[in-house]
């Protein structure tokens, strides 16, 4: 990619999903710590609500590489929710820890967890855009156990769908989109990660930019790459509220 080259970036610093990308602001490490009490205090289940596009998925991915949770050692899997149908969701489950579905996967995947249970290893199963299908799952899986804990993520509009199949007083949490200041964080994280080592928008694009994105991690990282292409294009030296204002209607006029 040119525009690479143009701002000596080693490679895109704004679609990466290597674990070194990984944006810990403040709303990521409260939903981590509130994440770990949730598995060390050994509850079976509990949701993340949020919008698609702030971040959830890939704070989740990124909680597949942990091993443990203070005291508690684990084996943590990741799925998605989006499953036609409840077979569908055990077979994913089943074959992410290492175990053919067979017949009924329901009961591979209670085998699977059992055998990890007489290891001494707690099954935390990370569930991204919880459905109903999937939350049915979680209740079967939950009712019958304890070794497992499920943490999942649902959208506002299927909260209340979700619930019918989790319970009234399953926990939850919301995990709220980045401010002003945290928008900044993760631009200037994600270019230095990318190997720049100068600020590549200044400090009115930055206010643009979260103006446009609403603090959305994922309208941000777009808005900023296509801003990014289009300095490059124009020969720029920084990037300015003009280039985030054209991409944010480039942006409108393409959705």
């Amino acid at each position: 990619m040119q525009y690479l080259r143009y701002w000596s970036l080693s490679e895109s610093p704004f679609a990466p999903s290597a674990a070194r990308f990984f944006f810990s602001g403040s709303p990521q490490r409260d939903l981590l710590a509130w994440i770990q009490d949730r598995i060390i205090g050994g509850q079976r289940s509990a949701l993340v609500v949020s919008p698609s596009g702030h971040g959830v998925t890939t704070l989740l991915r990124n909680l597949t590489l942990s091993t443990g949770f203070d005291d508690c050692a684990a084996a943590v899997v990741y799925t998605s929710g989006r499953q036609p149908s409840v077979d569908h969701v055990f077979a994913q489950l089943a074959s992410v820890l290492g175990v053919s579905p067979r017949r009924r996967p329901m009961e591979s995947v209670v085998m699977a967890i059992d055998d990890l249970h007489r290891q001494s290893l707690r099954t935390v199963w990370l569930v991204d855009e919880l459905g109903k299908h999937s939350a049915d799952a979680v209740a079967q899986l939950s009712r019958h156990r304890l070794s497992l804990t499920t943490i999942a993520s649902v959208t506002p509009s299927l909260q209340r769908l979700v619930i019918k199949s989790l319970g009234a007083r399953i926990a939850r949490t919301e995990f709220r989109s980045l401010n002003h200041a945290e928008t900044k964080q993760y631009v200037a994280h994600s270019l230095q990660v990318a190997g720049c080592r100068r600020l590549l928008f200044n400090e009115a694009a930055v206010t643009s930019l979260h103006r446009h994105s609403g603090g959305r991690l994922r309208t941000v990282a777009h808005l900023a790459e296509h801003a990014l292409v289009l300095g490059a294009e124009a020969g720029l030296s920084q990037i300015t509220p003009r280039e985030m204002d054209i991409v944010q209607r480039e942006s409108k006029r393409a959705a």
